[in-house]
């Protein structure tokens, strides 16, 4: 069995161990120290609103600081 690897800060999972705990690439892995050691926690990784900038265009063009202005008198 190989071991987890360390490099430039990013961790390196064998395939055999991410496929045997179903781990994608796209999973975000938390760490937590404890006394006995470390606790290794998974959670598939959700889309932020920040990843989703770009994805749909506006039909015509915007004004951003218009569009904050009115949302912040409620006008949508």
């Amino acid at each position: 069995m190989r071991d987890i690897e360390l490099k430039n800060k990013e961790v390196f999972i064998p395939a055999e161990l991410g496929d045997d705990l179903n781990i994608s690439e796209n999973d975000d892995i938390g760490f937590k120290v404890i006394k006995d050691g470390i606790i290794i926690k998974f959670h598939e990784k959700r889309d932020s609103l920040r990843d989703m900038i770009g994805i749909v265009e506006a039909l015509e063009p915007t004004n951003a600081v218009d569009l904050k202005r009115k949302g912040q008198r409620g006008e949508y």
